[in-house]
């Protein structure tokens, strides 16, 4: 459960989604059951020579950002989620390129 009194923040690693593999430049998603609230979501991944967008879907919520070239992580700050089970996509574009994301933390404010 996202933002459970005692796991504020959660850590969601390629090692939990579904539908991936651990490959550098794979996809998957994750499936959560989230708290409803406020949230602030940091993104990690490998950096690139190039910029490109983050682009996150929770559930109904679909949330984008710019990321410099060689950035490694990215925060989205107020993020308002609703309750219940949702699934959670998280992917990089860097023009036609596209790649999942290595982590997500996401802390309820």
């Amino acid at each position: 459960m996202l933002a459970h009194a005692r796991e504020n923040p959660v850590t969601l690693t390629r090692q939990d989604w579904r539908g991936g593999t651990w490959a550098e430049d794979a996809i998957g998603w994750w499936l959560v059951k989230v708290e409803a609230g406020v949230y602030d979501i940091r993104t990690a991944f490998k950096p690139r020579k190039d910029a490109g967008i983050v682009e996150l879907k929770i559930g109904d919520v679909s949330v984008q950002t710019p990321i410099d070239a060689g950035a490694e992580f990215c925060l989205i700050e107020g993020v308002e989620l609703a309750s219940g089970d949702a699934e959670v996509h998280a992917i990089i574009r860097h023009g036609q390129a596209t790649r999942g994301v290595y982590q997500m933390e996401l802390r309820r404010k």
